[in-house]
């Protein structure tokens, strides 16, 4: 899976049904996180090989639950600027089956002007349009990817297919690559809750007792969570 966005509440959602995925046997496979926005840098995720601690907090089942599930399924977390080269052979990988989302309510918007060759300094619609674009030339129609945009607006997944055959519209990629993002590829839009408090500061040190290690990347949530996903 391509993961754009490294975020508290991916981290804690979407990587988290990823691990206990893995655990029951059901997905068993691996994550790689694209930092989308070129502020800050991935060095704490390296610092930690990618490993850290969700702790879920609340009421389960009418009892008080607490639990700390490490999370092992993110294999790697790369920029797409400092990383560019890394994130577009990603785009080549056969095994590479889906891509999610979380660039926040104002990631999925179309910009008038961005040009092809601006990649990666672009919107993130523009960046999964190259993304696509890459992987089609590479791989041809059949490699075609489950895009699951998590971000909160409606119709996620329709507005992101939209963006990105405007894109390829104005960028004039092909009406062969028009047909790969129409018919090869899926946009599935997505409902999601979960309440991601974040980095649980005032209680680290208490909480970093109990476990038994530090975890800077830890992040706390309740324990409650749905994802609710398209189908045709």
């Amino acid at each position: 899976m391509l993961q754009f966005g490294e975020g508290n509440f991916l981290r804690a959602f979407a990587d988290w049904y990823i691990e206990m995925a893995n655990r029951k046997n059901v997905f068993n496979g691996r994550i790689l996180i694209a930092k989308p926005t070129n502020r800050g840098s991935v060095e704490r995720f390296n610092n930690q090989k990618c490993f850290y601690t969700v702790l879920s907090q609340g009421i389960e089942d009418g009892e008080t639950a607490e639990n700390a599930d490490v999370i092992s399924s993110v294999a790697d977390c790369i920029s797409c600027y400092d990383d560019c080269d890394k994130l577009l052979l990603c785009a080549e990988s056969t095994d590479l089956k889906v891509v999610i989302s979380n660039t926040t309510e104002a990631g999925i918007v179309y910009v008038s002007g961005e040009r092809f060759s601006d990649f990666p300094d672009v919107s993130f619609p523009a960046k999964l349009t190259a993304f696509l674009y890459r992987r089609f030339i590479k791989l041809g129609f059949g490699s075609g990817l489950l895009i699951l945009p998590v971000e909160l607006i409606e119709n996620n997944g329709k507005v992101l297919k939209k963006c990105v055959l405007k894109y390829s519209e104005d960028w004039n990629l092909g009406d062969d690559f028009k047909n790969y993002v129409e018919n090869d590829c899926k946009f599935c839009s997505t409902l999601v809750d979960r309440i991601v408090t974040g980095f649980p500061d005032n209680e680290y040190k208490k909480i970093i007792e109990k476990l038994g290690y530090e975890d800077n990347l830890l992040v706390a949530c309740e324990p409650y969570h749905c994802w609710i996903i398209e189908g045709k």
